[in-house]
């Protein structure tokens, strides 16, 4: 069995503006390499219902890390999936 990859910091993406102007919503999927100290590269997009969300959704996978597995571990493939959602205040 492999090891699980456990969240450190999960950062969520910030809402681009443009989109909150059009008033857009979507979905983004990211996968990505996390290495043996928790740290993330390599992340690409792989589903995209707009171009608008693609900064937010690489910014926040950017931004998080897993719990270090110690340094010689093997690198594991992992994705994240985002839904931007537009919400009234209130």
């Amino acid at each position: 069995l492999m090891e699980a990859l456990v969240p450190a910091i999960i950062a969520g993406p910030n809402y681009p503006r443009q989109a909150v102007r059009e008033a857009k919503e979507g979905r983004a999927v990211s996968c990505f390499i996390v290495d043996g100290r928790g740290e993330i590269s390599r992340p690409g997009i792989i589903e995209l219902t707009d171009e608008v969300f693609r900064e937010a959704t690489l910014g926040a996978v950017a931004r998080s890390r897993f719990r270090s597995r110690g340094d010689d571990s093997a690198p594991m493939p992992a994705c994240r999936s985002f839904k931007y959602e537009l919400r009234i205040a209130g």
